[in-house]
């Protein structure tokens, strides 16, 4: 969805930090070089549950089929590139249980790479980026026995409930630009501190409006409506959410 102009979107940018996340070996690979090119994104290197990669297959212009022999040399690869300072967080990784209804033998597989890749971040300090879906509370659980700190759960679905947990263990939530019209986001941005959140956009989904691809350059109107929820000025969320993000990656 990108690939006819994705320097040009960068550029419309310009002002972002872009974290550009990784979620198998291909894709690993594309946002190194991203990062390289572009001095205005950063990236994320990780696995993806192996299963939500066939479930979104359609929306991703690069492969997402991985033998299982790869992943020991992908989580070496990934070590090599963090100790080069190439990496900032490790992500996207996670649960997604969306069709592991029915298998529990790969839910559990899911698990182990999931606990693998936080404690790699563990052993580096660095952030996790976490993707969950119909498994919040499972995922919250594993963080919590791993004693993680550095987390960012990204476009968070889980019920409200569940905020009270990620509130109290100084966890973060990126909000996309659908916070303009999903009264779910709002929640979140409503119940949780302006020091536990941070934006994003999981391009090209949840965008300002339906069916419109979206932006890194969207951001700048999420900051705008969490300024609006919190009652504050534009300029000072715009610098505390920076200053979330440097204090996550420092």
């Amino acid at each position: 969805m990108f690939d006819k102009d994705r320097d040009e979107v960068i550029k419309r940018a310009k002002d972002v930090t872009i974290v550009s996340a990784g979620i198998n070996p291909e894709s690993n690979r594309c946002v190194l070089e991203l990062r390289k090119k572009h001095k205005n994104v950063v990236c994320s290197l990780g696995i993806y549950p192996k299963e939500a990669l066939e479930f979104e297959k359609k929306g991703y212009e690069i492969p997402v089929d991985y033998a299982e022999y790869e992943i020991d040399r992908e989580l070496e690869w990934i070590e090599a590139q963090i100790k080069e300072k190439n990496a900032i967080a490790i992500g996207e990784i996670g649960l997604d249980f969306v069709n592991l209804k029915d298998k529990p033998e790969l839910a559990k597989k899911d698990e182990e790479l999931f606990i693998r890749q936080l404690r790699l971040a563990k052993k580096y300090k660095l952030p996790v980026i976490v993707h969950t879906r119909k498994a919040e509370e499972r995922v919250l659980e594993i963080l919590e026995n791993e004693s993680m700190k550095k987390v960012v759960l990204h476009a968070f679905g889980g019920k409200k409930s569940l905020l009270q947990k990620i509130k109290e263990n100084g966890w973060t939530c990126s909000i996309p630009p659908l916070l303009l019209r999903s009264s779910h986001f709002q929640m979140i941005v409503k119940e949780l501190p302006i020091t536990q959140l941070l934006t994003e956009t999981d391009s090209p989904y949840l965008g300002l409006e339906r069916g419109e691809r979206n932006e890194p350059k969207n951001v700048k109107e999420t900051v705008k409506k969490i300024a609006e929820i919190k009652g504050i000025n534009e300029d000072e969320a715009e610098m505390i959410i920076y200053n979330n993000f440097i204090k996550l990656t420092s």
